[in-house]
């Protein structure tokens, strides 16, 4: 059975700019759970590690009452995001735009639609995340696995890795792309993270809380690149996370990409 515990290091920062991290001798293709156990285990000074199990948000119409209005916008936007590869509430959005009939309250209403995360988020110790990692963790039916940006470093307390989720499309292409916005937003290596249909990013840094909303604000001028809306829920929720875990719409189970050194 995996423990989990709360993690009685204080609230130190005594940080004067980020903690870099040795990077893991991973190599490309490594699923994202085994890349941080290595993370954890070649960084002696991380003690615990935060970890989040979700399930799935409710669909856009469970979130409000919508009128059929609010459908036929729907179906516009879906046809936007498809020809344009728009992020979905972007296409929304534009969809309501000019609308002389009636003004989109229900579509509006759920894009307020914010699904906690403190109640499912819980601490991993060191020992545990060496002994077995992060996949031995059990998940109820349908439940998703995410790795949080908080941890507990040795002598200096509760900091953060910046964490970043895109919108792009995998491709050669947006490959370079990423990796250019990378190497202006991260004072890092970067592990970049193949996420099924776009990709993720892991800062190897320690950060205070402080830097990493400085971090988030700065990665919003790069949407619609960035995920803009997981951008804005990670403020919300004061921390940020990336699933880890396949989950019942996106099955694939997010694996190292390709790394971005400073230098390089």
């Amino acid at each position: 059975m995996t423990c989990f515990g709360t993690s009685s290091v204080p609230f130190v920062h005594s940080l004067k700019g980020p903690m870099h991290l040795k990077e893991p001798l991973k190599p490309v293709g490594t699923p994202v759970g085994e890349y941080l156990k290595a993370l954890v285990e070649c960084n002696p000074r991380i003690l615990d590690v935060s970890i989040l199990t979700y399930r799935q948000p409710p669909p856009v119409e469970e979130r409000s009452a919508i009128s059929s209005a609010d459908v036929e916008r729907l179906v516009l936007a879906l046809a936007l995001r498809g020809r344009e590869g728009m992020p979905f509430w972007d296409a929304v959005m534009l969809s309501c735009f000019n609308n002389r009939n009636d003004t989109p309250e229900g579509l509006l209403q759920a894009a307020l639609f914010h699904q906690p995360m403190k109640s499912c988020r819980d601490l991993i110790s060191r020992s545990t995340i060496v002994a077995g990692g992060f996949e031995q963790i059990a998940l109820s039916e349908g439940g998703i696995l995410a790795v949080g940006s908080e941890v507990s470093i040795s002598d200096l307390g509760r900091l953060h890795l910046p964490l970043l989720d895109f919108h792009c499309r995998e491709s050669p292409e947006n490959d370079r792309l990423v990796e250019s916005v990378c190497r202006l937003l991260f004072d890092c290596t970067v592990a970049i993270c193949r996420s099924g249909k776009s990709y993720h990013a892991y800062g190897l840094m320690a950060v205070t809380l402080d830097e990493l909303r400085q971090f988030l604000y700065r990665a919003l001028l790069f949407a619609p690149v960035v995920d803009r809306a997981y951008v804005a829920h990670q403020l919300i929720e004061g921390q940020c996370a990336l699933r880890i875990s396949p989950a019942p719409t996106k099955p694939f189970r997010p694996q190292v990409k390709f790394l971005v050194r400073l230098g390089s």
